[in-house]
């Protein structure tokens, strides 16, 4: 299974700079299909599309939210987002809280 996430992350890194929409929506699917970690890490990984991609702050944020109230790696990269997202917005007193 770990060469199957290894493949599907090379996709994503490939395809998002292409068309990221058709990315983002590939990376629905997967989510769809994924559980536990790994649905956790692609879930981040469409929130950073989302953000640096597509400019959608808002939606990237919303979906970061659960994941940041969680403990362990993946929910210390979505503070870690929520912290870019407020910087992007330009709120550094949050940006740096985050």
């Amino acid at each position: 299974m770990a060469q199957v996430s290894m493949l599907q992350n090379v996709y994503i890194d490939q395809a998002v700079r292409k068309d990221p929409e058709a990315a983002a929506k590939v990376v629905d699917a997967l989510i769809a299909a994924s559980e536990g970690a790994r649905r956790d890490e692609l879930m981040v990984r469409k929130a950073e599309m989302l953000m640096y991609y597509l400019g959608k702050l808002d939606l990237a944020e919303t979906g970061l939210m659960r994941l940041a109230a969680e403990k362990g790696e993946m929910g210390e990269w979505a503070r870690i987002r929520l912290g870019d997202i407020a910087f992007l917005k330009g709120d550094l007193n949050r940006a740096t809280q985050a």
